[in-house]
């Protein structure tokens, strides 16, 4: 499994950082909506079996 941690940089933006790399969500907010969206979908689909872990 890979580690990843989220941060908030000082724009307020959200930065994704697996090691030594780093990507840029986006503002807050919306990288948080985006997050929560993802979420909700992966966990559905781990729930109707769709999703082999």
């Amino acid at each position: 499994m890979t580690s990843f941690a989220l941060r908030l940089n000082a724009r307020d933006e959200v930065v994704l950082v697996r090691g030594e790399e780093s990507v840029n969500l986006g503002p807050r907010k919306e990288a948080c909506e985006e997050m929560l969206r993802f979420l909700n979908e992966l966990s559905l689909l781990q729930r109707t079996g769709a999703f082999a872990e």
